[in-house]
Order: structure tokens, then C-alpha cells, then sequence
């Protein structure tokens, strides 16, 4: 199914993606924290909320 030239282009791809997420993000990371001070407290807003909901499924299951 894979292929060695899959391979190695999914590999290539990977390593281009991922280096530049990194570039970019270290460009930009002076500018957002200016505009967007208190980010962190969404982020830890969406992980508390996916939690919640975790919690409520596993719960559920017990109760059914």
C-alpha cells in the first residue's frame, strides 16, 4: 500500500509542514503576544470544556 516514493515524499512533506509552523510561529510570536495578551485562557477554556464532556461520557456509561 505504501510505497517507498510515498514514503519519502510524506516524510519530506512532514519535515517542510513542521519546520515551517516553526518558522512561522517564532516570526509572529513578538506581534501576537502585543494583540493577543491573555490567549492562554481560551486555550485552557476549550481543554476544561472537551474535559466536562469527557467526564460526561464516561459517567453516562456508568449509569446506563
Amino acid at each position: 500500500m505504501f510505497t517507498t516514493g510515498r514514503i519519502i515524499f510524506v516524510a519530506f512533506f512532514l519535515i517542510a509542514f513542521i519546520s515551517m509552523l516553526v518558522w512561522s510561529y517564532g516570526k509572529e510570536k513578538k506581534l501576537n503576544s502585543i494583540h493577543f495578551p491573555k490567549s492562554y485562557k481560551v486555550l485552557l477554556a476549550l481543554i476544561l470544556f472537551f474535559l466536562f464532556l469527557f467526564v460526561i461520557v464516561k459517567i453516562r456509561k456508568f449509569l446506563v
